[in-house]
């Protein structure tokens, strides 16, 4: 039980992680900056990618790499933990570079 089976999710195969909001997470204000969240994010998206097999040195051998194109965070309350949770939609795509 990873804290998202009673969350109304719309989408399939939901990877999660629970973080704890640090003291130095936090702004003048006391919320969680928005620049942690994004962290976290990048940290549970890495991590759903290596739990599905695709490390940093697959990407690179294979040429390609994968992208956040959309994140969206929803400020619902001033956390002391959260679950940050990571999916992904449609398929890959690539472009000419």
């Amino acid at each position: 039980m990873n804290g998202t089976e009673t969350l109304p999710w719309e989408v399939s195969q939901v990877y999660a992680q629970a973080v704890t909001v640090a003291v130095t997470d936090c702004d003048l204000f006391g919320h969680t900056n928005n620049v942690i969240y994004l962290s976290w994010l990048e940290r549970i998206a890495w991590a759903h990618s290596e739990s599905l097999g695709m490390s940093f040195g697959t990407y690179e051998r294979l040429g390609c790499g994968c992208v956040a194109r959309r994140h969206e965070l929803d400020y619902l309350a001033r956390p002391l933990q959260a679950i940050c949770c990571n999916w992904a939609l449609g398929s890959p795509k690539t472009t000419a570079g």
